[in-house]
């Protein structure tokens, strides 16, 4: 699709490709940041596990903690990168965004890991209850 203000892109609705870009980006992330990949492979079976369970709510829950934080690691990871394009050299204002960038990554990662604890924890009692 065009974008009207940067004149770029490929004409038309390209769906496809936009959905090939992002798993692009979520394999690339996943490959070149190890702090995503690890998050990814813990996150999985607890999904799994509570999908099957635990109520369709909880689920929920934890399957929108992990997306938030998955996303917030990504745009922490491009954040960086672009700081690290645009100046290569130390810089106390790239530091600063960086450091902001940081600070929302590991907001969501907390509150990732409450909420895997919790699920965690009710998955080895309902275990436990068997």
């Amino acid at each position: 699709m065009r974008k009207r203000f940067l004149d770029s892109g490929q004409p038309g609705w390209q769906p496809l490709a936009k959905f090939r870009v992002a798993l692009r980006g979520l394999s690339g992330a996943a490959v070149s940041d190890f702090s995503v990949l690890y998050k990814l492979l813990i996150s999985l079976p607890i999904i799994l596990l509570s999908l099957v369970y635990h109520p369709w709510l909880d689920s929920l829950l934890v399957i929108l903690v992990t997306v938030v934080m998955l996303i917030a690691e990504l745009l922490n990871t491009a954040i960086e990168a672009l700081c690290d394009l645009v100046e290569s050299r130390y810089d106390r204002q790239v530091r600063h965004i960086k450091d902001v960038a940081a600070a929302a990554a590991w907001i969501a990662i907390l509150v990732w890991v409450i909420v895997l604890v919790v699920a965690g924890k009710n998955l080895v009692h309902h275990f436990m209850a068997s």
